[in-house]
């Protein structure tokens, strides 16, 4: 395991006080790693829909989200132009729906859902 990983590991996973900081997120720990170790880059998540949504309803609710967040300039300039995949990436299937954010985007459209 990289240095890299331990630090990013001790961080999601312990804080001062023992408790882990993701106790009560939506949002996997794994996943804040993964932001963590590849700073300005997007990642490809999987999101379950609360059981009162279907995927295919909570695609169209990020895509809506996505949309309306796209002329928000805030927090683009963590973006790394050179690791630029492209736009946000949106598929569902009977279970899940699976995206490629930026960081931001996962803060301001996906982490409110």
């Amino acid at each position: 395991m990289s240095d890299q990983r331990e630090f990013f590991e001790q961080l999601v996973y312990h804080s001062a006080d023992g408790r882990r900081f993701t106790q009560q997120s939506p949002v996997m720990p794994d996943v804040w790693i993964e932001y963590g170790m590849n700073p300005g880059r997007q990642a490809e998540l999987l999101m379950e829909p609360h059981w009162d949504f279907t995927p295919a309803r909570l695609a169209e609710l990020l895509r809506e989200r996505l949309a309306l967040d796209a002329d928000a300039r805030g927090l683009t300039a963590f973006r790394d132009p050179k690791g630029r995949i492209g736009p946000p990436a949106i598929a569902c299937n009977q279970n899940v729906v699976a995206v490629r954010l930026w960081f931001d985007q996962l803060l301001r459209a996906a982490l409110p859902m």
